[in-house]
């Protein structure tokens, strides 16, 4: 009987320690779910009060209370932005991200402009990227009127400047200074191959002292670097190494005709009071009138000859050294074997 009685008692006693270490458990487990609710809540509470007090925000900016601006921060929306997308799930980040975009088109507005903003909700894919992207070429140096105009144009052209080295921005900031920003950023946009640098030059003629001449092409640019200001000319010579030419030459007359007289022609024809320049790409031709100032400014010429031969190399020499002492304020020089 004692032993069965102190069995019972063990049994009862095990029995409920076992009881007590579960309830404490449960009791913890209660604890810390109830903990991480509860910060949970508080999170998503300060997200969505944070998301109508930026909305109250920008409909008071767009009243026009200028105090209000001062305290739309922008990075602070973007912040509650990404926790409400751990906390709250899409619905909360999807608002949250709304605030943000139409904070940042007000605030790029006051920055920009209006029609910089409408063009870049437009044509970019990502309206705050392309925001993004324009103030880091604010940081860079670029001028407000540049980047405007090239948020107006959207993805393609900000994104193209946004590769440039100081070198073009400080070229964009010259051209801007005369007010034509707007027709070199549609240049880049149309034309550039790379910012400021185009293929397919053509000039012609708007001088009425010769009539006979008016609206003709009176010279053909194979590429134009504004930014390093260089006219390059692509030559071949090809030709004078075939067996059996067409048109046998040797490597003084070639350089005589495709060296020292074209070139004159064409400096000639950038060196009228005035001239029109159309670009040709793929088949469509376009007028940029706006770079006349700028070619006229571009002293160096520098030929790239596809073939190369001492013979060859003498000749060019040679023109090259006529037309230096007929054009003194002119830089020319030859690469060979290149296209």
């Amino acid at each position: 009987m004692f032993f069965s009685t102190t069995a019972l008692l063990s049994v009862a006693s095990w029995a409920s320690s076992a009881l007590g270490a579960i309830s404490f458990a449960s009791v913890l487990s209660f604890a810390v779910t109830f903990a991480i609710a509860a910060v949970a809540l508080a999170f998503l509470y300060t997200a969505i009060m944070m998301e109508i007090y930026t909305i109250q925000l920008i409909e008071r900016v767009e009243a026009g209370d200028s105090e209000a601006l001062q305290q739309l921060k922008i990075n602070n929306v973007l912040d509650v932005g990404m926790t409400a997308i751990g906390i709250a799930g899409a619905i909360s980040s999807r608002a949250c991200n709304s605030c943000y975009k139409e904070a940042r088109s007000i605030e790029s507005t006051e920055k920009f402009g209006s029609r910089a903003v409408e063009g870049a909700a437009k044509y970019s894919d990502d309206m705050a990227d392309a925001f993004r992207t324009a103030e880091k070429l604010e940081e860079k140096g670029l001028n407000k009127s540049v980047i405007s105009s090239a948020l107006e144009k959207g993805d393609d052209v900000i994104n193209s400047l946004s590769k440039s080295d100081d070198l073009v921005i400080n070229r964009l900031n010259e051209i801007s200074r005369n007010g034509n920003e707007k027709q070199w950023v549609a240049l880049i946009d149309n034309e550039c191959y790379e910012p400021l640098k185009v293929k397919n030059v053509d000039i012609y003629a708007v001088n009425e002292k010769s009539p006979a001449k008016l609206g003709q092409n009176i010279g053909e640019l194979d590429e134009v670097d504004f930014v390093n200001k260089i006219i390059y000319e692509d030559k071949t010579a090809n030709g004078l190494y075939i067996d059996n030419p067409t048109v046998p030459q040797t490597e003084a007359e070639w350089a005589d005709d495709k060296i020292l007289i074209k070139t004159k022609q064409k400096i000639d024809a950038i060196s009228q009071s005035d001239f029109n320049i159309r670009i040709n790409k793929s088949g469509e031709v376009s007028q940029y009138s706006f770079m006349v100032d700028e070619l006229k400014d571009i002293k160096d010429i520098r030929y790239r000859i596809n073939a190369d031969t001492p013979e060859l190399r003498k000749a060019v020499e040679d023109s090259i050294n006529t037309l230096k002492e007929e054009y003194p304020d002119y830089s020319f020089s030859a690469i060979f074997g290149e296209k």
